[in-house]
């Protein structure tokens, strides 16, 4: 700068200005597309690319680095349980909230992880109500269950967005406690909604990702 003349000096601020005022044009563009691209609905519609918790509030549900608010994991990923006497494997996280009170999950609303399309919703034996919301769009494809609820929202075949309410916090019909679970499965649980590898951790491994890790690197 120190070897230029007083009009080079002018000519390079008006330079400046002007990419600037190109760079502000480009951003509003893409803030434009984007509001767009979220925004679309029906066929065609662009997902919304990622997931969150499927219980607690927006904000809750959002925290991708830890489980939503005071929810906790009953019966953690790949835990081994007893089950009338036998080892088995858990596939997944059982969401779980006793505060302020003591079953404070119960009833409550159980939301879509991500853009999908549901691919089986009923009852189960032993399941009770189970959901399953196939994501195609993610690479490899991602099958999310919801188990054990209530008052079910969605019918196989329906179309869904991050956030829809699907059904509400349950017990299977009595025969457990309130809870949710959830697993995150890379093998087609439509086909297989009430997939339980039991005692085989290698089909565990197989099948299901452990949810909390997912999220973090989603």
């Amino acid at each position: 700068m120190a070897d230029l003349n007083q009009e080079q000096r002018d000519d390079l601020v008006i330079r400046a200005r002007q990419v600037l005022q190109d760079l502000d044009v480009l951003t509003a563009h893409v803030q434009q597309l984007t509001s767009v691209a979220i925004g679309m609905g029906g066929q065609g519609a662009i997902p919304q690319a990622y997931f969150d918790w499927p219980v607690g509030t927006p904000v809750e549900r959002a925290q991708h680095d830890r489980l939503p608010g005071a929810w906790v994991d009953a019966t953690g990923y790949a835990q081994a349980y007893k089950n009338n006497g036998r080892t088995e494997y858990h596939t997944g996280i059982d969401f779980n909230l006793n505060t302020p009170k003591f079953d404070s999950d119960a009833h409550a609303p159980v939301f879509a992880a991500a853009d999908g399309v549901v691919v089986h919703s009923g009852a189960l034996a032993v399941w009770g109500n189970v959901i399953v919301i196939m994501h195609d769009w993610h690479s490899p494809i991602i099958w999310t269950r919801y188990a054990h609820g209530e008052s079910v929202k969605v019918k196989a075949g329906q179309s869904v967005k991050r956030g829809d309410q699907i059904c509400n916090v349950g017990n299977a019909g009595g025969k457990m406690p309130y809870h949710v679970h959830y697993d995150v499965a890379i093998i087609d649980l439509g086909k297989r909604p009430g997939d339980w590898p039991g005692p085989n951790m290698q089909r565990v491994k197989d099948g299901y990702l452990n949810p909390v890790e997912f999220m973090r690197i989603q």
